[in-house]
């Protein structure tokens, strides 16, 4: 018990230390054209960084001090609460495992804003974010290797922006990141060099650039950030969290020569990109171009079979009334009928602790078509199944398990 209390007090006094030192920010030198950066410091399991900042386009500097991988998703709290409030709820609620707290900080109305992607042990990075007055969280959700959230660890921090704004200025940027749900794009050859990545997102997608070190293949990296639990055996060099598709976000990296990745978890799972940047010269650009003919996709579809790769696909609603379809990629080991006893459970029944159950399903695409309205997109078509279902015919409690199979459209990739 000793050796615990010592412990605690350690750490307390040392994020104490880290929180305690001022911001130091290039606007404080008196230029309107530098950037605003404030130091953040993420540590096993804290954030450390002032609880006042100012407004508009922000730059975190995020150190990782820790031995795991973290990351700051920040959301704006869109409820009229005192900040003293909010922060009294992070710190009883992570810090002291209060239930109350907890459950008055959950059920916060919030907004996602993006924040710093996934960054390695040793490593700093970079990202720029555009922030309005209010009262703001960051959460980091990586696992530990017990599967524990680091924010049920404690690492939670409550901040606020003011009304007093930075004067940054919109940030310059060397290539443009475009993200759908199902893919990435680039918008220009990368080489060597420091780069700030501008980041564009259709819905809410994260991104993050990983560095591949020799022995290392794309798919560990996309099964690890199917449930990332850190230590993880990659350098993952900054990044961008979940944002909106109206507010663009930044983040900078220094490359040299190497295999890479732009990778981004989904729901979970994960899809990506990988490129080498050659010792003279560039790598391409990740084009979003199709490379196979157009699929089309209607609520009379049963089953087709498209070949790999990157591919145009457009669903087009042809029934006589406005219906929200939903796309869907099958986990691999799960079958359609797994999918639709899941869904049972979960969407139309809400079955208690069927939650715990791994999802059938990663990355989906969804949207509500108008009479004879069509939703377009490019997909990196892989050797598995994706499933689209007319939402208001699927969810028609009175279906059977085998009735509700036939519902779905089912497209398989082939190599």
């Amino acid at each position: 018990m000793r050796s615990l209390l010592m412990s605690l007090v350690f750490c307390v006094g040392l994020i104490s230390a880290l929180t305690a030192q001022p911001v130091k920010t290039s606007n404080d030198l008196g230029s309107k054209a530098d950037p605003y950066i404030v130091d953040l410091t993420a540590a096993d399991y804290a954030f450390a960084m002032p609880s006042e900042i100012k407004s508009g386009w922000v730059t975190f500097k995020m150190k990782n001090i820790g031995k795991e991988e973290h990351f700051a998703a920040i959301d704006r709290i869109n409820d009229d609460i005192p900040f003293d409030s909010l922060n009294s709820w992070v710190i009883e609620g992570f810090n002291k495992r209060e239930s109350s707290s907890l459950q008055k900080f959950w059920n916060l109305n919030r907004t996602k804003v993006s924040g710093p992607g996934f960054l390695s042990s040793g490593h700093t990075g970079e990202t720029t974010v555009y922030l309005r007055p209010g009262q703001y969280v960051m959460i980091c959700g990586i696992r530990t290797e017990n599967n524990e959230f680091h924010f049920t660890k404690g690492m939670v921090k409550a901040f606020a922006v003011t009304d007093t704004e930075s004067g940054a200025p919109n940030p310059k940027f060397t290539a443009q990141i475009k993200l759908s749900s199902l893919a990435i794009s680039t918008d220009r050859a990368i080489g060597s060099g420091n780069h700030t990545f501008k980041v564009q997102t259709m819905n809410s997608q994260d991104v993050h650039l990983v560095r591949l070190n020799d022995g290392q293949e794309f798919e560990e990296l996309t099964k690890w950030m199917g449930d990332f639990r850190a230590p993880s055996p990659f350098s993952f060099l900054g990044g961008v969290e979940e944002g909106t598709p109206d507010q663009p976000t930044y983040f900078t990296a220094e490359l040299s020569p190497g295999r890479y990745a732009f990778i981004s978890h989904g729901s979970p799972g994960a899809m990506g990109e990988h490129f080498t940047i050659p010792e003279s010269g560039k790598a391409p650009a990740i084009t979003n171009q199709p490379v196979n003919p157009p699929v089309q996709i209607n609520d009379s579809t049963q089953k087709l079979e498209v070949p790999t790769g990157r591919t145009l696909i457009t669903v087009t609603n042809t029934k006589e009334k406005t219906a929200r379809v939903e796309g869907f990629q099958l986990r691999p080991g799960f079958s359609v009928r797994d999918f639709v006893v899941w869904w049972e459970k979960v969407r139309i029944y809400q079955t208690a602790g069927f939650l715990d159950n791994p999802f059938p399903y990663t990355t989906t695409e969804r949207k509500t078509l108008a009479v004879g309205e069509s939703m377009t997109f490019n997909l990196d078509v892989q050797a598995e199944d994706y499933l689209f279902i007319w939402r208001e015919d699927f969810n028609n409690p009175e279906l059977t398990t085998e009735e509700r199979m036939e519902k779905v459209s089912i497209m398989t990739g082939k190599n």
